[in-house]
């Protein structure tokens, strides 16, 4: 403990910030396993619009937002605020290639892709998206994902280096894993913050908040490895669980918004409920079209630019998806009857559509869970290193030479970096060396 209080932070700023976001990530996950969502309170006062009116996002029924919802959006500024106190925290200027430890590259990309999630929950909160559907969605949103990419581009080309990128020049603990192994973890590395991006087309704060831990918890790791209370196995472990609780958090609420509360029948359901039936199948397909896009593939095969595939992914997502739920479903007085030849028709089969949603959700989950949980088994081996004691895996980037793969200097020197004399690196001389930049753009 008395490596982690020092004088950097003499008035316990960013500590203290840093136990309440603890707190409040435990408080928020307790609420998504216990009633499918982050914010009780602001699903209860919201309905999904329905998207046979002007807007198909989720309003707040009344205005100005009731206090319960504006201290759920003060919660969430705590997150924004831990972020940006680091920058009272020195640093070293040169990143180390053989533990993962902050270097200013990655504490400013922290930072700004934390504020974005930040933002994105508060304002699906308060209801201050613009209407789904409209033009003026799709700018709002484009601006965030757009903007993000441009200012992390200027980080990157100020403090980085855009082939020696976070990820794939993260060392990782080749005594446990083996290269094939590193290849798939990384590979869902990045596919995590291609999901983390998507996130921002939701206007539901759950699913806001739900990259955030796996973002906010990296550098809390880091400062872990950096003061030798844990390995580099044991950062790959947590870091790991944390972006899989992400998927998880984003699974509870597509299976909340068709989770079946009337097995006793179609009679007597109103049809504000049935509207909520129809939203809820819209908010829950629009996810698993948009998860389910190949931004990998394209980006790895195509060489489709990241600016690129998000210039084409907003629109499609906030025009042309909402104009093909309301061209399918919804007829023009308003009504979800362009399936049925009646409303009692159109009841039944909303809820057969929900079921079968339902199934669907349940299946991917089961899937794509399994799946990371099969590919992230091996870092559960890497928290104890073979001789007992932690922090001492041999931890190594794939583009560091063969000959450095056997061991790295473990010593106190290293581990804590010239705090003092930022000039130097981490190994403690002054020779260059070069960060490199976070692939979430």
């Amino acid at each position: 403990m008395a490596h982690l209080i020092t004088d950097h932070d003499p008035y316990h700023v960013h500590k203290t910030l840093g136990l309440l976001v603890l707190l409040h990530y435990l408080y928020r996950y307790y609420l998504v396993f216990a009633y499918g969502t982050a914010f009780p309170e602001w699903s209860t006062l919201s309905s999904p619009s329905s998207s046979s009116s002007s807007s198909s996002r989720t309003r707040l029924l009344g205005s100005p937002p009731p206090p319960s919802i504006l201290l759920d959006a003060l919660a969430m500024l705590l997150h924004g605020a831990l972020s940006w106190s680091s920058l009272l925290l020195p640093l070293p200027r040169r990143r180390n290639f053989d533990r993962p430890m902050i270097w200013p590259e990655f504490r400013y990309h922290s930072i700004l892709f934390a504020s974005r999630h930040v933002v994105c929950a508060i304002v699906s909160l308060l209801g201050l998206w613009p209407d789904a559907g409209t033009y003026l969605d799709c700018i709002a949103r484009l601006g965030i994902i757009s903007g993000t990419s441009i200012v992390a581009r200027a980080i990157t080309h100020r403090h980085g280096d855009r082939e020696r990128r976070t990820t794939n020049s993260m060392p990782y603990p080749t005594r446990y894993v083996n290269a094939d192994q590193i290849g798939s973890i990384r590979a869902l590395y990045a596919t995590a913050q291609f999901g983390a991006t998507i996130t921002c087309l939701s206007s539901d704060p759950s699913v806001n908040l739900s990259p955030l831990l796996g973002i906010q918890m990296a550098p809390l790791l880091m400062t872990l490895v950096r003061k030798n209370r844990i390995g580099c196995g044991s950062y790959h472990a947590c870091y790991a669980a944390s972006l899989f609780l992400g998927y998880v958090v984003v699974y509870v609420r597509m299976l909340s918004y068709v989770s079946d509360d009337r097995r006793g029948g179609y009679d007597g359901v109103t049809a504000a409920s049935i509207v909520e039936v129809w939203d809820g199948i819209y908010l829950t397909t629009r996810l698993l079209v948009l998860f389910g896009l190949p931004f990998s593939r394209m980006r790895r095969d195509w060489g489709v630019p990241a600016l690129a595939f998000w210039f084409a992914t907003v629109p499609f997502a906030t025009i042309a998806l909402p104009m093909m739920w309301k061209a399918l479903v919804v007829d023009e007085g308003g009504a979800y009857h362009r399936y049925a030849f009646d409303e009692a028709t159109s009841t039944s089969r909303a809820y057969a559509i929900r079921d079968i949603l339902a199934v669907i959700v349940r299946t991917s989950m089961t899937m794509k869970l399994t799946s990371q949980a099969i590919t992230y088994a091996p870092l559960l081996g890497m928290g104890i290193s073979p001789s007992g004691t932690t922090g001492a895996e041999t931890c190594t980037s794939d583009e560091r030479d063969d000959a450095r793969v056997t061991g790295t200097s473990w010593g106190t020197k290293g581990g804590e970096g010239n705090i003092d004399d930022p000039d130097k690196d981490d190994d403690g001389d002054d020779t260059e060396s070069s960060s490199s930049s976070s692939p979430l753009d």
